[in-house]
């Protein structure tokens, strides 16, 4: 028998996983997840620390490139 939390826990992580590969990939929908979401409605850290620094990016306008060492002082912040 399957552990029910285990489940969802990962379920959700999974969740997270595929949001911020949607807004990554230029999602159609990517507009209103950032007017809705926030980076602390995310579970696990990581998924937060990165949302956080696409939003930060997004306000910069700038593209949501992590393979660029060009925007590493502008993602660094004190709350990450």
């Amino acid at each position: 028998m399957h552990n029910s939390k285990h489940i969802n826990k990962l379920s959700n992580i999974e969740a997270e996983k595929d949001v911020i590969s949607a807004v990554m990939n230029g999602h159609f929908l990517s507009n209103e997840i950032f007017g809705m979401l926030r980076p602390e409605h995310f579970y696990e850290k990581t998924h937060s620390i990165i949302y956080r620094s696409i939003l930060k990016l997004q306000d910069l306008g700038m593209p949501f490139d992590f393979r660029s060492e060009e925007h590493t002082s502008e993602l660094q912040s004190p709350e990450a």
